[in-house]
């Protein structure tokens, strides 16, 4: 994760503009493609769903904080994202 925390932005800074603009999308791009691939519109908002889904992303980094109940863990914050974003 430190590479995410302190080397992925100043790398980010350093690229020329038309390159970020042609292949950088944020995460919510990438989520609402994915989205739509599957045909699946949240009801509460495209954004709401691609910060459920970075959260989800970012318990995997916190797993071993988490210890052996990780599993039940992610299943219920999958289940319980899902529940709010699709019903």
């Amino acid at each position: 994760m430190a590479f995410i925390e302190h080397d992925a932005k100043l790398l980010l800074q350093r690229l020329p503009e038309g390159v970020k603009k042609e292949h950088y999308h944020d995460d919510e791009t990438h989520i609402r493609q994915l989205l739509e691939k599957y045909d699946l519109m949240p009801g509460r908002g495209i954004s709401l769903a691609a910060a459920t889904v970075r959260g989800l992303i970012l318990t995997v980094s916190h797993k071993e904080q988490i210890g052996e109940l990780y599993p039940q863990v992610l299943e219920a914050l999958v289940y319980g994202a899902c529940r709010e974003l699709f019903e």
